[in-house]
C-alpha cells in the first residue's frame, strides 16, 4: 500500500509539473519583455489631465490574463484597454503603467469578462484593418466588436457660445464577422446574407421569429451563436 501511494504521488507530481510551469504571473510577463522594446511607459494620465471624458473601455485596471501565440499564459495581470490609443495597458506591482507592445505575438487578452484579440492587416482582407477587437462570439464564425473613441480638440468661445474643452467622444460601435481569414463589417441583414447565402434558408426564420435586429448587440450575438450551430 505504501509503495502504491508513493507511486501515485510521483505520478501526480509528474502530471502537475507542466501546469505549475504554465501558471505565469505579471512578474514573469515583465521579465519576458523587459529590455526588448516590447513595453513602453504609458504615462498618459498627465496628457489626459485637461481632457474631459475617458479613453478607456475600463475605467480602472481589472484583473485578467494574457495568452501569447506560443501558448504561454500570464495570470492575475491588472489590465485595461485604451480604445483611443488602441493599446492594452497593464500595471506593474511597482505602480508603473506600461503598454503591452508587439501585439502580433498575442493570441488573447482577457480583461474581466471581456476578451480581446489582435489582427494584423494581412489577416483582415479586403479592408486591411489592424488593431484590437473585442471577441463577442467564438466559433467557426466569430463576432467581433470595435470600440471607437476619438479626441475632439478644444474650441474657443464664439458669439453666444462658451468655449468647449478638449474631450473624448465615443462614436458608434462597429461590429465585424471573422470567417475563413476574412473580416466583414456587419451593417445589415442584407449584407450578412450576401456574405453567407447558404445560411439564409435556416437562419432567416429564426431571426424573424425572435424579432432580432442586426443593430442590437445582444440580438447580433444570438444570431451568430445560432449560425455557428447550423
Amino acid at each position: 500500500m505504501k509503495l502504491f501511494l508513493q507511486f501515485t504521488l510521483i505520478l501526480l507530481g509528474t502530471v502537475s509539473t507542466p501546469t505549475a510551469f504554465a501558471q505565469k504571473t505579471i512578474i514573469d510577463l515583465y521579465e519576458l519583455y523587459k529590455g526588448r522594446n516590447h513595453l513602453e511607459p504609458a504615462n498618459r494620465e498627465k496628457s489626459y489631465a485637461d481632457v474631459a471624458g475617458s479613453p478607456y473601455a475600463q475605467q480602472d485596471f481589472i484583473i485578467g490574463s494574457v495568452v501569447l501565440k506560443n501558448g504561454d499564459t500570464y495570470e492575475a495581470v491588472p489590465l485595461r484597454y485604451n480604445a483611443y490609443e488602441d493599446q492594452i495597458e497593464f500595471k506593474h506591482p511597482n505602480g508603473v503603467v506600461l503598454n503591452l507592445n508587439n501585439p502580433n505575438k498575442l493570441k488573447l487578452v482577457t480583461i474581466g469578462q471581456q476578451q480581446y484579440t489582435y489582427f494584423e492587416k494581412a489577416e483582415t482582407p479586403p479592408d486591411g484593418l489592424t488593431g484590437y477587437f473585442e471577441l463577442l462570439e467564438n466559433g467557426e464564425i466569430q463576432l467581433l466588436k470595435r470600440q471607437n473613441i476619438i479626441l475632439e480638440k478644444a474650441a474657443p468661445a464664439k458669439a453666444y457660445q462658451d468655449p468647449k474643452p478638449a474631450h473624448f467622444k465615443e462614436r458608434p460601435t462597429d461590429y465585424y464577422i471573422h470567417y475563413q481569414n476574412q473580416l466583414f463589417k456587419v451593417n445589415s441583414k442584407k449584407q450578412f446574407f450576401t456574405t453567407f447565402p447558404s445560411l439564409e434558408k435556416d437562419l432567416k426564420p429564426f431571426i424573424k421569429k425572435q424579432k432580432l435586429k442586426f443593430r442590437q448587440e445582444e440580438d447580433l450575438r444570438r444570431i451568430i451563436n445560432q449560425a455557428n450551430q447550423l
